[in-house]
């Protein structure tokens, strides 16, 4: 079986660089929608080349989840499931805020922010602002959800779009079983808007292919 993780492409909210609204509704852009297209083409042809079956494509529930799904589902045919589970984490009193502003209004949150995304902090040490959604449990329900998602055997090919906090989570969470990462430890993982992440399982046993890779990548598997 292979898990296909890819970040949702462009949408409205990335051009503001705000975090998730409430809502969760902001729609993808034209270059968005473009992107989109382009990752349709890449799983259409790998999948034309191979007996694979994937009759679902499993999006988190916001638009710009949705809409990315929606393109590539159109392309091979497949249904849309949409996952209350894989969406973003609960941003509490952050909602909606534009991130260089959280730099006035909650400091030392967004320091602490500014090192996890070079590397240096553990985001489980952070003090969340008000209602923001805790990382232990957010990791919990996204990964209680893939776990579900990967034990059906039913499909070959397994494709996630998501967000970049619920995709981190999934690739913390295989780190841990395959590669010894640290349990205690939620570190960055760049994720480019529309990029793919590659696992596989042989005789119930995970590795990780591919990180953060634009999708032409997967015809390396073909």
């Amino acid at each position: 079986m292979y898990l296909f993780l890819i970040r949702h492409t462009e949408s409205e909210k990335n051009k503001e660089n705000h975090f998730s609204s409430v809502k969760d509704d902001e729609k993808l852009t034209s270059i968005g929608e473009m992107d989109a297209e382009e990752i349709a083409k890449h799983f259409s042809d790998f999948l034309a080349h191979h007996s694979y079956k994937c009759n679902t494509i499993y999006s988190a529930n916001s638009t710009r989840s949705i809409k990315t799904a929606e393109i590539i589902a159109n392309s091979i045919k497949a249904n849309i499931q949409i996952e209350d589970d894989l969406r973003s984490t609960g941003p509490g009193v952050l909602a909606g805020t534009k991130k260089d502003k959280i730099k006035e209004t909650h400091p030392e949150y967004a320091q602490q922010y500014y090192l996890f995304e070079k590397g240096v902090f553990n985001l489980y040490d952070s003090n969340n602002p008000e209602n923001k959604e805790p990382k232990h449990d957010f990791e919990q329900r996204v990964n209680t959800c893939v776990e579900r998602i990967v034990s059906d055997e039913s499909e070959d090919i397994k494709i996630i779009i998501g967000h970049r906090s619920s995709i981190t989570a999934i690739l913390l969470h295989f780190a841990r079983k395959c590669h010894h990462y640290p349990e205690n430890f939620s570190g960055h993982i760049p994720l480019n808007l529309g990029y793919v992440s590659i696992l596989r399982e042989i005789d119930n046993k995970w590795e990780i292919l591919k990180v953060n890779e634009k999708c032409n990548i997967i015809n390396e598997l073909l």
